[in-house]
């Protein structure tokens, strides 16, 4: 992972993908895609955690095009590049789980605009679970993921559900403001 030594390809890559990043910011999908394409193709495929920053700032230019289908395959892809890799998802690896709950939270961004909080709320509680289990119950990624999860739980109208996750939410801000 982008940890272990400077080698000057991951460096490359971690470059485009900033690069990619900016362009989908100023609204430049089709130059975003081919430096992200280029990324790719840098990159030997040899481990999920190189691979998946690439594939997520994908799904983000796709999000932004509203390609919210593709989006969605590509987070998936992302999914299972982690899950056939055990160091993916070790909590003792830098970024390692952090990805996994990271690509769930996204998969239920997307679900939201695509209208599907049933799908949201399967995405987003994984992504609080895997945020507990990575950065902690007390993390921002925790609390910030529950109030959405909550959220879609309101427009299903299952108001007990809601609650349990504004609980976490609220927990996690009454921590980090220390007003506990």
């Amino acid at each position: 992972s982008l940890s272990s030594h400077p080698d000057p390809t991951r460096l490359h890559i971690a470059i485009l993908i900033t690069q990619g990043i900016c362009l989908t910011l100023q609204g430049k999908h089709t130059q975003a895609h081919e430096v992200l394409r280029k990324a790719l193709s840098l990159d030997d495929g040899s481990s999920p955690l190189d691979r998946v920053p690439i594939l997520k700032a994908c799904a983000k230019v796709y999000v932004q095009e509203k390609r919210l289908d593709d989006a969605l395959t590509t987070l998936e892809s992302a999914l299972t590049a982690l899950k056939a890799d055990a160091l993916a998802t070790s909590p003792w690896v830098p970024g390692g789980g952090i990805h996994v709950a990271d690509v769930h939270r996204e998969l239920a961004r997307v679900h939201k605009l695509k209208g599907n909080d049933a799908q949201a709320v399967v995405t987003g509680e994984a992504a609080v679970k895997y945020f507990i289990e990575y950065s902690g119950a007390d993390s921002i990624e925790t609390g910030e993921t529950a109030l959405h999860v909550s959220a879609a739980h309101l427009r299903m109208r299952s108001f007990t559900r809601a609650e349990e996750y504004l609980a976490i939410s609220e927990g996690v801000y009454t921590k980090v403001l220390g007003t506990g």
